[in-house]
């Protein structure tokens, strides 16, 4: 048996579709995979499971932006090394499970 116990997809798009493929194969979400999304589209807690995703700080990743970019306007010599990091957030919602033993 090589089906696997979850999927990681790239955007919640991807998973959906991916969602899509596994109730088409006649397996279960998440009793059978487990699948993550990234992104937190807007559909995702409307769908038939809702799906769990990671949402980025998208509030946070703007004002650094802003900053930075506001920073280079009225320094044009001002060199952007700069290392930022932000914490993305789980959402745990209804397609993921532990993984059957």
């Amino acid at each position: 048996n090589n089906v696997p116990t979850a999927v990681f997809a790239a955007y919640d798009d991807i998973a959906i579709g991916a969602m899509r493929a596994i109730y088409e194969s006649g397996l279960s979400i998440p009793n059978d995979i487990s699948i993550v999304g990234i992104d937190d589209v807007a559909v995702c807690p409307y769908l038939h499971k809702a799906l769990t995703t990671i949402t980025n700080p998208i509030k946070e990743m703007a004002m650094v932006s802003i900053s930075i970019l506001s920073r280079k306007i009225q320094d044009k010599d001002f060199t952007v090394v700069q290392n930022v990091v932000l914490k993305p957030m789980l959402v745990m919602r209804e397609t993921t499970a532990k993984p059957k033993a």
